[in-house]
């Protein structure tokens, strides 16, 4: 099973948890045309939008909701880092399930 490394950083002036990607992981596991991704936290199916920012500047995964779709904005990502103990600057691993679509998040 292949596999991306991605390193846990913080985005913005609210200092929000992220997942950066590599630029090369990017360009070979994720597609523009479907932005929209299914994440497996801990064995239960999620979902992260990709912002075109993904694709055109910084590769991060910013959140990760339970609803394709969401109404209530609960972010699974930073729920995920404070479970597993994750520090800002570790490496975490995300298995490629099906390239473009979908992955699992491992410590």
């Amino acid at each position: 099973m292949e596999e991306i490394q991605a390193r846990v950083t913080y985005q913005g002036s609210a200092r929000r948890p992220a997942l950066a990607i590599a630029f090369a992981d990017r360009n070979q596991y994720f597609s523009q045309a479907d932005p929209l991704i299914v994440i497996e936290l801990d064995g239960k199916k999620a979902y992260a939008k990709l912002q075109p920012s993904f694709f055109a500047h910084v590769s991060q995964i910013n959140t990760i909701y339970e609803d394709p779709h969401p109404v209530f904005r609960r972010n699974l990502l930073v729920e995920w880092i404070a479970k597993h103990k994750v520090k800002l600057g570790n490496k975490v691993r995300l298995q490629v399930m099906e390239r473009y679509r979908s992955f699992r998040l491992k410590v």
